[in-house]
C-alpha cells in the first residue's frame, strides 16, 4: 500500500509537470496541493496500526525527498520540475517539505479523531483553490489585510475550505473510520483562522501555522 500511495502521489506530480507546459506554473503547483490531499480516500482500506505508519512515513519521504533535491543531494527531474513555480530548485525547500510535515501531524496524532480529515480538507482544497481562484486578474488586484494576499483568495478559502473540511471529514465518517463529525459551523470557524493566517503568513511558510491554527480552533 505504502508503494500504491507514493506512487499515486508521484503521478499527480508528474501530470502537473505535464500540464505546467499548458498552463501558469501556480496553477500548476496548485494542483498538486489539491490533488495530494485526495490520497485519504486510500485510508480507509488499510488497518492500523499499519495504516498510521505508512501514512506517516510516506508524507515524511515525500518531504525529504523534496528537501534533498532543493539541497541537490538527489535530482528526480520529474518530481522537481512539477513542484517548482519560478524555475527555481531552491523552492523545494519550502512549501513542498512544510504542506507534508502539516498534514503528517494529523495523520499522526489524530488519525481516527474527526478533525483529522476536516483539517486535511481545509489545507487541501482551501488553500489550494485560494491560490487558484486569488491569482487570477483582474481579482488578484484587490488585497487582504495590506498583505500580498488577494481578497478574492481569502473568500475562496473560507469557502472551499469549509466545503473540503466536510466532504473529507463526511467520507471518512460514513466508511466507519471515525465515529463523529464536526459541525459545520466549528469547520468554518477553522477554515476562516486557516485563511486570516495564509493572509498573514508568507507564502512559503504558511502550511504550519496553518495547521496550527486549526488546532488552536479546535482545542482553545
Amino acid at each position: 500500500m505504502l508503494f500504491i500511495v507514493f506512487f499515486y502521489i508521484y503521478a499527480i506530480v508528474a501530470l502537473a509537470a505535464k500540464i505546467k507546459e499548458r498552463i501558469d506554473p501556480m496553477y500548476a503547483r496548485k494542483f498538486i496541493h489539491v490533488a495530494v490531499s485526495t490520497r485519504i480516500l486510500f485510508r480507509p482500506l488499510v488497518k492500523d496500526p499499519t495504516g498510521r505508519e505508512i501514512a506517516t512515513f510516506g508524507l515524511l519521504l515525500y518531504a525529504t525527498i523534496s528537501l534533498l533535491d532543493a539541497l541537490g543531494v538527489i535530482k528526480l527531474e520529474t518530481f522537481e520540475e512539477g513542484l517548482k513555480r519560478y524555475g527555481s530548485r531552491t523552492e523545494l525547500a519550502f512549501g513542498p517539505v512544510t504542506y507534508p510535515l502539516a498534514q503528517a501531524i494529523f495523520v499522526r496524532f489524530f488519525r481516527h479523531h474527526p478533525l483529522s480529515g476536516v483539517a486535511i480538507g481545509i489545507m487541501g482544497l482551501g488553500d489550494g483553490m485560494a491560490a487558484i481562484l486569488g491569482y487570477r486578474k483582474p481579482i488578484k488586484s484587490r488585497k487582504i489585510m495590506g498583505s500580498s494576499r488577494s481578497l478574492a483568495g481569502f473568500i475562496a478559502f473560507i469557502i472551499f475550505g469549509t466545503l473540503g473540511g466536510r466532504l473529507y471529514g463526511y467520507y471518512l465518517y460514513v466508511t466507519g473510520f471515525t465515529s463523529s463529525m464536526i459541525p459545520l459551523k466549528e469547520i468554518f470557524l477553522m477554515s476562516l483562522a486557516a485563511a486570516l493566517v495564509e493572509a498573514i503568513v508568507p507564502g512559503e511558510l504558511d502550511n504550519i501555522p496553518i495547521a496550527l491554527a486549526i488546532l488552536l480552533v479546535r482545542y482553545f
